[in-house]
C-alpha cells in the first residue's frame, strides 16, 4: 500500500525486484495505491478502498483496514483465499520460502 508523498515509485519497484529475485514460484505483486504513475508493469495497482471514517480522526493508517476486506477486488492467494502480504519492512536477506 502507498499513498502520499513519504514514499515513491521507487520503493514499490525496489519490493517487486527483491521478491522476484528471491522467491522460488510464481507470484503477482499488487499495490493499493493513490498514485501508480512510475510503478513498473509487473505490479498491479488498484485504487485504496474507501473508508468511512469520521473526518476529526488523525491520520494513523487507518487506510490499511481497507486491506483486510474479504472480496477485495477479487483477489485470492495461493492457498484458498489467503492473501499474502509484504511491507516496506522486508530486508534482502535471503531466499524466500
Amino acid at each position: 500500500m502507498k499513498w502520499g508523498t513519504l514514499y515513491g515509485s521507487e520503493y514499490v519497484n525496489r519490493l517487486y525486484s527483491m521478491v522476484n529475485r528471491n522467491l522460488s514460484y510464481e507470484f503477482k505483486m499488487v499495490c493499493f495505491t493513490d498514485d501508480e504513475a512510475g510503478i513498473i508493469d509487473e505490479v498491479q495497482c488498484f485504487p485504496i478502498p474507501e473508508m468511512d471514517l469520521p473526518s476529526n480522526l488523525p491520520e494513523r493508517m487507518w487506510k490499511k483496514l481497507t486491506t483486510l476486506k474479504s472480496d477485495l477486488y477479487d483477489l485470492k492467494g495461493r492457498h484458498r483465499n489467503e492473501q499474502e502480504y509484504l511491507t516496506q519492512a522486508i530486508y534482502d536477506k535471503g531466499k524466500l520460502q
